[in-house]
């Protein structure tokens, strides 16, 4: 699968992407997509709307509750996979990585 953008509701593969190399032993454990000028200006442009509507005038906290029960949800289901990638990227053993996913811990 091609790393991806989501902007505006549609996911686009546009400009290039660069690798994301272990610093363990170098090997490519990812790929990220590079968003070109005219991508990025796109995104701020979709968001406006949701600036001026209610989302715009709704406190921080708001949200958090939503967000982070969308967290928890993602991080329960695709744990071994959070911390693979971890392990992967700070260059420790999975087991030294299987802590509390979302900070801080409840």
């Amino acid at each position: 699968m091609k790393p991806a953008h989501y902007v505006n509701g549609v996911f686009t593969t546009t400009g290039p992407a660069f690798p994301l190399l272990s610093p363990v032993d170098g090997s490519q454990v990812g790929i990220f997509p590079e968003a070109p000028r005219d991508l990025v200006d796109a995104a701020v442009r979709a968001a406006h709307p949701a600036l001026a509507g209610s989302r715009g005038r709704m406190s921080v906290q708001r949200p958090c509750p939503i967000l982070r029960r969308i967290a928890d949800g993602i991080a329960t289901a695709r744990s071994d996979e959070f911390v693979e990638a971890e392990a992967a990227d700070t260059c420790h053993r999975a087991e030294a990585t299987r802590r509390p996913l979302v900070w801080p811990p409840r």
